[in-house]
Order: C-alpha cells, then sequence, then structure tokens
C-alpha cells in the first residue's frame, strides 16, 4: 500500500470523506494507485471518528500490513472555539491538522507527523497558523537503536539532523492585519539524544508607498550557544 505524505493526507482515498462509494469493484476501481498486489500479503483498514469535549473532531484509517506486522494511522484532526456548531468565520480559533504515524515491528521504527493545513487561524481568519510537528523512536533490529527525536517546528539554523529524522516546517504566523501593515513570525523546539534546542523570530512590516519600515528579532538557541539578532530598517522605496 502507498503510504501518504502528512501533508497529503486530508486527500488520502481511505481518510477523503466520500472517497471510496458504490459497490464492490466500484470500491476497488477507487484504491487503484493505493494499493498494488502483493503475494502472500494482506491489510485491514477501519475507520475511526471520535469527538472530544465537543471541541476536537479526529478521523482516523488503521492499516495493517503484511509479510511483516505494522501498523499505520492516517487522518485529519480539528479543533474549534467556539466548538461546532459554530461556523469557521465565527471562530477566534480553528486549527486543521492532517497525521501520519506509523510504527514497523520488525524494522524498530516509530513515527508520529502532523502539519497545520493552510486553512488553520488564531484570532482572526487573516491571521494563519503554518508548522508541524515529529517525534521519531527506533529500537530493535534498527541500525538507529536508541535514538529518538521530539520537534515542533524544526531545528536550529545551523543543525543538519540526521537523514533518519523527521524534519517538520516551521511553526508560524502570518497577519496581514491592513494594507501597509503586516506581521510574521516563527518558532521551534526540539530535544534529542544530545542537544535540546529552541528559537523564534518575529517582523513587523510597514509599507507606505514612499517608506517602508522594518522591525523585527530572532533568537536561536541551543545548550551549547544562544544567539539572537536585533534589525531595524528605514528606507524610502523611491
Amino acid at each position: 500500500m502507498k503510504r501518504p505524505r502528512v501533508e497529503g493526507v486530508a486527500e488520502f482515498t481511505l481518510v477523503k470523506r466520500g472517497g471510496l462509494t458504490g459497490d464492490v469493484l466500484g470500491v476497488m476501481r477507487g484504491l487503484e494507485g493505493v494499493v498494488f498486489p502483493q503475494k502472500g500479503g494482506y491489510w485491514l483498514a477501519v475507520g475511526l471518528e471520535a469527538k472530544v469535549m465537543k471541541v476536537l473532531e479526529v478521523s482516523a484509517v488503521v492499516l495493517e500490513f503484511s509479510p511483516y506486522a505494522s501498523l499505520g494511522i492516517f487522518g485529519r484532526a480539528t479543533a474549534q472555539m467556539p466548538p461546532a456548531p459554530a461556523v469557521r468565520e465565527a471562530c477566534f480559533l480553528y486549527v486543521e491538522m492532517g497525521i501520519v504515524a506509523s510504527v514497523d515491528f520488525e524494522a524498530g521504527e516509530v513515527k508520529v507527523e502532523m502539519e497545520l493545513s493552510p486553512n488553520s487561524f488564531v484570532l482572526a481568519p487573516g491571521c494563519r497558523l503554518t508548522g508541524g510537528f515529529g517525534l521519531g523512536y527506533w529500537y530493535g533490529n534498527s541500525p538507529y537503536a536508541g535514538d529518538f527525536v521530539f520537534t515542533v517546528g524544526g531545528y536550529h539554523p545551523a543543525f543538519r539532523p540526521p537523514a533518519h529524522w523527521l524534519v517538520p516546517k516551521r511553526l508560524g504566523i502570518s497577519w496581514a492585519l491592513s494594507d501597509a501593515l503586516s506581521v510574521r513570525g516563527e518558532a521551534y523546539f526540539a530535544v534529542t539524544p544530545k542537544v535540546c534546542m529552541g528559537g523564534g523570530k518575529y517582523q513587523i512590516n510597514f509599507d507606505a508607498g514612499e517608506w517602508f519600515v522594518y522591525l523585527g528579532r530572532g533568537n536561536d538557541a541551543d545548550e551549547r550557544q544562544d544567539s539572537s539578532t536585533l534589525g531595524t530598517r528605514l528606507r524610502p522605496t523611491s
């Protein structure tokens, strides 16, 4: 079975609403490009939907594969305040997340990824939220046994993560308050066996036509070093 990437999980055939409809032949046609024949192999799909305190809605598909036992959870989660049935535009917080989790018992690998969709916002629909989360753990037969990583928004800009680690997008916020004034910010945090790191930055832009004003500050730190920057700029645009 072809597993989805976290950024495309909402369109995955087994997660998307209405992705599989009709009779048995129609369902099989809907699985073309997703499920491939394998001698001696089998898979099981179970659809799940849950609501938590009328605030969080989760839909997911759990899959098992062979020849070796493995487990996959692919779904999406939605949280909003005020809770449903309030319309999305009336909320001060609306979050949509794609979820991809896998456990490979033979390879000794556990991975969990989450990523915010472009529909996510806080305070107002124009205040967009972006970014992702990653958790990885390796054990048993894995050549990386004993390694682990937990990160929200990625890593220190100077850090080069190993190829087997997850690299989520920066946790960010972007808000155009008017045609002239905009605010952007981003942050990250990560815990690894050897180092903890975190940081962020913000940027405020004011564009009044003939004049452009920029104010920004950033800070990146790990347990070995701490660095910060502060920048301002005022210049005519003509």
